[in-house]
């Protein structure tokens, strides 16, 4: 093998495991960010929602990790390093499937289970439901007149602050400066939006993954080639 062919070798293996160690930050970057974004709701939504993230972030470290065997693959052209590059390759591919899978089932099992978990605390001054109706502008599960079932004070009671349009001011339900929308809609488009990051992250990335597996595979080959010609 020519040195000018080898050199085309190892610098097409440095860019495949740069490819990788991308989508081992964009995964990271999206699991944490869902991480983040579920943080403050950890009351309203179920454990699957925060398991997997915390899968991505894995898959992510996992990703670092992998590829430190393809970059020493490349530097010292072993063709074994090489092949357990590409073979971890693989499993990573079947990872971000599973994850991608994940996702997919989260979106379409949202409804059901918010529905479940979706319920309004016995304190109007929760302040996960204070922070929920402040961000999403909203009152109640699907509606002010919800919080009076809490209550039991009937129409005329005052409504959680974070209910009023205007901060620190007291609202009723025939108050005109309140959140009529209810937050279960609006909370569940948030879910449904985040697990739709996971499923198409999940599997475009593992749809460049058999790329990299490919590439990896044929120039384990071609180093293994030139480790025979050399001998």
């Amino acid at each position: 093998m020519s040195y000018k062919t080898n050199n085309s070798i190892r610098y097409l293996l440095y860019g495949v495991n740069l490819l990788f160690m991308l989508t081992g930050i964009v995964i990271t970057s999206v699991g944490l960010t869902q991480k983040i974004r579920y943080k403050n709701y950890l009351e309203l939504i179920e454990d699957q929602y925060v398991f997997v993230p915390n899968y991505l972030i894995a898959i992510g470290i996992c990703i670092f990790l992998i590829s430190i065997i393809g970059w020493c693959g490349a530097v010292h052209e072993n063709s074994f390093l090489t092949l357990m590059f590409s073979t971890f390759l693989l499993l990573v591919f079947f990872l971000e499937v599973s994850a991608g899978f994940g996702g997919y089932l989260l979106r379409t099992t949202t409804r059901p289970t918010l529905l479940r978990s979706f319920n309004l605390p016995d304190n109007m001054y929760n302040m996960t439901w204070h922070r929920l109706q402040r961000e999403f502008r909203c009152c109640g599960i699907v509606g002010p007149s919800d919080w009076t079932n809490v209550t039991g004070g009937g129409d005329f009671i005052e409504l959680p602050p974070s209910c009023c349009k205007v901060p620190g001011k007291i609202c009723t339900l025939y108050s005109k400066d309140i959140h009529e929308n209810g937050c279960f809609q609006p909370f569940l488009e948030f879910i449904e939006d985040n697990s739709s990051t996971i499923e198409y992250v999940g599997f475009v990335l593992s749809a460049l993954q058999i790329i990299g597996i490919v590439f990896a595979c044929h120039l384990s080959s071609e180093f293994r080639k030139g480790y025979q010609t050399i001998f």
